[in-house]
């Protein structure tokens, strides 16, 4: 069963990164936040171009061809975080949580700051039970972002496994800042 929640929330989380149309900041279920459209333009067109293509290639499921492209993109750029952030996603549509895991610390180490690349590496820290440092992430990616309600959603589900009194105020915090839960853990667990 819990492999069931574990894979259905890490379903949705990696969705709800992926939407073009939305162009909030990213985090998870406990984890993922914002869409990954939302990176900045680096100083180099090609690094761009693959940077788009990967990401038509993640929204059409096709992984491989996604990490191809980012593949070339470090050939070009060896330390363009979000290059690795893309490519912890696609790692992560895989199921292939210590790749995912690697490059979203990859992430972080070329740009401490990428609030998203800390909420999914939080995210996938939970999935393999590495909860202390999953925790850590989750809430640096909260400290970052503060107004990215997927990220206190994330949180709050995370602290929800261990009963943490403060598990509901994250998840009604998650609300007051317009996310909507798709898995209703406010309604479920804070009644």
């Amino acid at each position: 069963m819990k492999q069931f929640f574990l894979s259905f929330l890490l379903l949705c989380i990696l969705l709800s990164c992926q939407s073009v149309k939305d162009t909030t900041p990213a985090t998870a279920t406990p984890p993922p936040a914002a869409p990954t459209n939302t990176s900045t333009p680096t100083n180099n067109p090609q690094v761009d171009s693959l940077l788009r293509l990967s990401k038509q290639y993640i929204e059409q499921q096709k992984v491989k061809e996604a990490l191809t492209a980012l593949a070339e993109a470090l050939k070009i750029d060896p330390k363009n975080s979000d290059v690795y952030y893309e490519m912890g996603l696609a790692y992560a549509y895989s199921k292939d949580m210590p790749n995912a895991i690697k490059n979203f610390d990859n992430a972080i180490q070329f740009n401490p700051s990428n609030a998203k690349a800390h909420g999914n590496l939080g995210f996938a820290l939970y999935l393999v039970e590495d909860r202390e440092n999953a925790e850590i992430h989750l809430r640096k990616a909260i400290e970052l972002d503060p107004q990215n309600g997927k990220f206190y959603h994330n949180l709050g589900a995370f602290l929800t496994d261990t009963n943490d009194p403060t598990a509901c105020e994250y998840l009604r915090k998650a609300r007051q800042l317009g996310y909507n839960d798709p898995t209703h853990f406010l309604e479920q667990k804070c009644k």
